[in-house]
């Protein structure tokens, strides 16, 4: 999930965190209790985060009238992105979705 971002010479940088948690197993309090390594020893997660829960409404989508879900994922190492992306595709293309959803590339 992305956290924020930070700017470091001139770069913008996404703060991303990750568990191998299964998501309906996630809690704030949990996650705030984190401790990271740093090179000065470790830090609680919860020390350098805030918060808010929001409606879940404001973040859905619309394209032309229709709900639209989009994917985000980061690769393993060694993986080149252009071909997962071809392999998602044709997955995609050959997967009988349900009723009522449709995909688009």
């Amino acid at each position: 999930m992305k956290a924020g971002s930070i700017t470091l010479d001139d770069e913008d940088i996404d703060i991303m965190v990750k568990t191998d948690t299964h998501y309906d197993e996630l809690q704030i309090d949990k996650i705030q209790t984190l401790q990271i390594p740093t090179a000065n020893g470790f830090v609680t997660l919860g020390s350098l985060l805030s918060y808010e829960i929001g409606n879940a409404i404001v973040d859905v989508r619309r394209v032309d009238g229709d709900l639209t879900i989009s994917v985000e994922a980061d690769a393993r190492d060694g993986y080149v992105g252009g071909k997962l992306l071809e392999k998602l595709n044709a997955h995609a293309e050959s997967y009988q979705f349900p009723k009522g959803v449709s995909y688009k590339k």
